[in-house]
């Protein structure tokens, strides 16, 4: 059925003090969307940004903390593309955040002037944005379709519209993709399953083998394929104590193993989002002569302080969940007071910095 843009005019969200009745506001925008499969945008998000997104974000972080922190990181840096180029196909000069480019796919004159809104993208962002977890993430769908029943959104639209999946290559079909947006009139689900087929397009080709289909050899595995495993042989320097060292883990009931590697290949292997694999590798960093000795003792002293500090235990422990750290950084648009669209210029140029 297609789905035709209307405008919800005069709703205003009153000022909030706390975080959970601000989330019920965010509830009832969301929540305005008709039976009969027209949405409707109401003039303005809440002012916080922190509000819209944070939601999202408390839904994939417990299935994110089942991830070692490079595959973590991989995966939360690819949710700001979501978003930004929800934006990006709204807006006249928005550039696409992954090609560095004008998006292959961008809504007409007339939708950009009539409804390039806050509203209109962050709904685009919300659907692109569990299309492409779901895809990496599988177990996190039941979780993700009692989010969007629970703002009156419709499930349907967490898979990528079979329309879109006709059209065989991301980056080959634009003319078939641009023809299936403006025929379903550049609403934010298909616009959002556009989004999301880039997105998923560019993580099955990102160099992490997070599908396992390459072998330590670097070719095609054929048995015994592992996600994310080694695709360049590689060996740690075990006989180099200033080299990294396999360690010792154990279940605290007698089993112990060697934790071998944690994606060793990405180095070599994995695409750049900012610069290019030529600039990485040409720069150089000072030598920064570090007297181990001194600073050996100083982890010392800092350990004996932390024994007796239950304070700098529990700071310890936050800080070293790198999601807590996260969540923090969500706290920023409402003490700068910042616009949702200046909101995700910051978390965008965060997540790629990383």
């Amino acid at each position: 059925q297609r789905l035709t843009f209307q405008t919800l005019q005069n709703i205003s969200s009153p000022t909030m003090t706390t975080f959970t009745m601000l989330l019920g506001i965010f509830s009832v925008i969301l929540s305005l969307s008709n039976g009969s499969g027209n949405f409707t945008y109401p003039n303005e998000l809440p002012s916080n940004p922190l509000v819209a997104a944070s939601p999202l974000f408390q839904l994939v972080s417990p299935y994110l903390h089942e991830f070692e922190t490079p595959q973590i990181i991989r995966m939360a840096a690819m949710h700001a593309p979501a978003f930004w180029n929800c934006m990006a196909v709204y807006h006249p000069t928005l550039l696409d955040a992954l090609t560095k480019e004008r998006p292959i796919i961008v809504a007409s004159d007339d939708i950009m002037r009539d409804y390039g809104t806050d509203e209109t993208m962050f709904l685009c962002s919300i659907y692109a944005f569990l299309i492409v977890d779901i895809y990496h993430i599988p177990e996190i769908k039941p979780a993700a379709i009692t989010f969007l029943e629970s703002y009156g959104l419709d499930p349907q639209y967490l898979e990528i519209n079979a329309d879109v999946l006709s059209c065989s290559d991301f980056y080959d079909e634009n003319a078939c993709l641009q023809e299936i947006a403006g025929n379903y009139g550049f609403v934010p689900d298909i616009m959002a399953s556009i989004i999301a087929y880039q997105n998923i397009n560019y993580l099955n080709n990102d160099g992490w083998n997070a599908d396992g289909k390459i072998g330590t050899d670097g070719k095609q595995c054929t048995a015994n394929c592992r996600a994310y495993g080694d695709t360049t042989n590689y060996k740690p320097c075990t006989k180099d104590p200033t080299r990294w060292q396999p360690m010792i883990e154990d279940n605290g009931k007698g089993f112990f193993y060697h934790y071998d590697h944690v994606v060793p290949h990405i180095g070599q292997t994995a695409k750049l989002r900012v610069l290019s694999r030529e600039d990485l590798e040409s720069r150089t960093a000072p030598n920064p002569e570090y007297d181990y000795d001194l600073e050996t003792d100083l982890v010392i002293d800092r350990l004996a302080d932390l024994a007796t500090n239950d304070t700098m235990k529990m700071l310890v422990e936050y800080f070293d969940d790198k999601l807590n750290v996260a969540g923090l950084i969500f706290t920023l648009p409402e003490l700068l007071d910042l616009s949702y669209s200046e909101y995700m210029v910051f978390a965008t140029g965060w997540t790629a910095t990383e």
